[in-house]
């Protein structure tokens, strides 16, 4: 299937693909439009690549734009409209820290192109954002030291044989270990164990979590690993034994929402852990330093 997009009236009208240049400097000049092949097939086959993932990029297909424009990267380091665009899908993804230097280098290259100069104004602004609002986060935490139990426990104490332990991943797929060290470490205890997932996506294996089934976890140690996923309404009703929420990076809003939600807004304490130096350091609340999954 041919990934075409359709010349405008006037070469000098804005690509049809949303790239933010002109067609002719665009699909116009990149042979991905049906017609005649080149005489070059490598650069037949890396316009094709890139104009594919133009096109998922439009359809909202971030996941194969993304490994469209890393593709064509690999191949060619400084090719603008790949840094670009992987730029503007990291910018889409939220993930900022890795759109700005793309897109900068992507300027670097064609400074003449205004829509990149925009794009990136559009990040720094992001960040600048982001930054002002974890120092609001950061100052407020402290607030939250009557919802955490002090001195924190680690992850699964006194979790003895038969007990009820559930995992639930919230965490992004750098998490993915850790979450399965935990559940690993509960049934070496002889623990009924149950996992879950709330995050998009979770560990392989582990389904997606029925909310009106958190809601009756009742009695059970419950060990949260990870910061993205909001979790819900169901710490409202839950009666757990224990709630252990493990915080996997530095995020102050993040870590203040997830410790509202998993208290049940106020009803009940939490157990703040890490694994993390650098993450317990920073949290400003009490937070339970483990090194291994045995002192878990």
């Amino acid at each position: 299937m041919t990934n075409a997009v359709l010349p405008p009236a006037s070469r000098n009208s804005a690509c049809p693909c949303g790239s933010g240049r002109r067609y002719k400097e665009c699909h116009g000049a990149l042979g991905a439009t049906a017609g005649p092949s080149s005489a070059d097939p490598v650069a037949d086959r890396r316009n094709a690549i890139l104009g594919g993932a133009l096109a998922a990029q439009k359809a909202g297909d971030l996941v194969a734009a993304e490994a469209g424009y890393r593709t064509v990267l690999s191949e060619l380091p400084e090719h603008f409209d790949a840094l670009h665009m992987l730029g503007v899908v990291m910018l889409q993804e939220n993930r900022l820290d890795e759109a700005e230097p793309l897109i900068a280098r992507a300027v670097a290259l064609r400074p003449d192109i205004a829509a990149a100069q925009q794009n990136l104004a559009i990040v720094r602004e992001a960040r600048a954002m982001v930054v002002a609002e974890d120092a609001i986060c950061r100052a407020v935490l402290p607030r939250l030291s009557r919802l955490c139990l002090e001195p924190a426990p680690l992850p699964l104490a006194d979790v003895r044989p038969g007990d009820a332990v559930h995992v639930l991943f919230a965490g992004t797929p750098a998490d993915f270990l850790l979450a399965q060290q935990i559940a690993s470490s509960a049934t070496s205890r002889n623990a009924a164990l149950t996992v879950g997932n709330i995050a998009d996506p979770g560990p392989p294996g582990w389904l997606p979590s029925d909310p009106a089934k958190l809601g009756n976890l009742d009695d059970a140690a419950i060990v949260i690993v990870g910061l993205e996923a909001p979790l819900g309404d169901w710490p409202l009703t839950a009666a757990p034994r224990s709630t252990t929420l493990v915080a996997t990076r530095d995020s102050p809003c993040l870590l203040l929402d997830r410790v509202r939600e998993a208290s049940g807004q106020g009803r009940r304490r939490v157990a703040l852990a890490t694994a993390d130096a650098s993450v317990a350091r920073a949290a400003l609340l009490p937070m339970r330093m483990f090194a291994s999954l045995e002192d878990a």
